[in-house]
């Protein structure tokens, strides 16, 4: 008799049945025949009811067990798996990279758009001072007129 699906995807938690952080796949059992393991599971999908029924359901759920990875455990050489699994660091390094890449990117538009929007906002109070100053000037040179104006008036009444 081969290997059950239980048997070749079963799953011990590490911190115990009630908790769950982490888990690994367990070793398989040692069994005595001279045939060559065939193979067996290229039918394995996603879909299969043995993936959401029974007592693997919940592991499957928390990401314990996943169809593909499964399929290719039992479909591939150590060799193959180890490549794809450079492959998938190469990936995640490349696409790790371009994100930081692009966030740069962003935060440089938007220092760029700040500081813009800094420096008219700079320059919109530079012109409302400049225009309160000189109205400041004309309402100061208006008040040196009346007072000269009074002052005349005053000599004369005096």
């Amino acid at each position: 008799r081969g290997y059950t699906i239980q048997d070749l995807c079963g799953v011990e938690d590490q911190t115990g049945p009630d908790k769950y952080v982490t888990s690994i796949m367990t070793w398989l059992k040692s069994v005595d025949s001279e045939d060559p393991l065939v193979l067996r599971w290229s039918a394995i999908s996603g879909s299969s009811p043995m993936w959401t029924e029974g007592l693997l359901a919940g592991k499957y759920l928390r990401g314990a067990l996943h169809p593909v990875l499964a399929k290719q455990v039992y479909e591939c050489s150590s060799e193959e798996l180890m490549n794809r699994a450079d492959n998938a660091l190469i990936d995640r390094v490349h696409d790790t990279g371009w994100l930081v890449q692009s966030q740069h990117e962003k935060i440089l538009t938007f220092w760029v758009a700040n500081k813009e929007l800094k420096l008219r906002a700079y320059q919109e109070l530079v012109t409302t001072v400049e225009h309160r100053v000189k109205e400041l000037e004309e309402e100061a040179k208006k008040s040196r007129a009346d007072l000269e104006s009074l002052k005349n008036q005053h000599k004369k009444l005096g």
